[in-house]
């Protein structure tokens, strides 16, 4: 397998697809290396686990779908991430990959909340 990491400017909170046994992962220019390295890691947990699991990358579009429209029309609030919802179907994947993703974090030095605030930070950028 063959695993590229590059920047895009559409991916406020970073996304990841695999095309045949490459996996693409997206992520924002975001200030300091090592939140985008928190951040690229996290996916690349994500990534591999759902694939792992079987989760299949048509469910995923379907579920985030249907939360994007829940929350255009105000019934789940912009503040909710999908992945945290219970009835995602990769939820339990996002999970472990948070639980890495906060470890990593404290251990190059970079606080949490800090961490969040940079991705909301890339999340407005036009």
């Amino acid at each position: 397998m063959n695993i590229h990491i590059t920047y895009g400017d559409h991916a406020a909170e970073g996304t990841w697809k695999f095309d045949n046994d490459t996996l693409r992962i997206i992520i924002p220019k975001l200030e300091d290396w090592r939140e985008e390295s928190i951040l690229a890691t996290h996916l690349l947990i994500e990534a591999l686990i759902c694939r792992a699991n079987n989760v299949l990358p048509s469910s995923m579009d379907k579920y985030a779908e249907l939360f994007n429209r829940k929350q255009t029309s105000l019934l789940v609030g912009s503040d909710v991430y999908m992945e945290d919802e219970p009835n995602c179907p990769w939820s339990y994947e996002h999970c472990l990959a948070r639980s890495v993703e906060r470890m990593l974090a404290a251990v190059i030095g970079v606080p949490w909340f800090d961490y969040l605030d940079s991705l909301r930070s890339a999340k407005r950028k036009p």
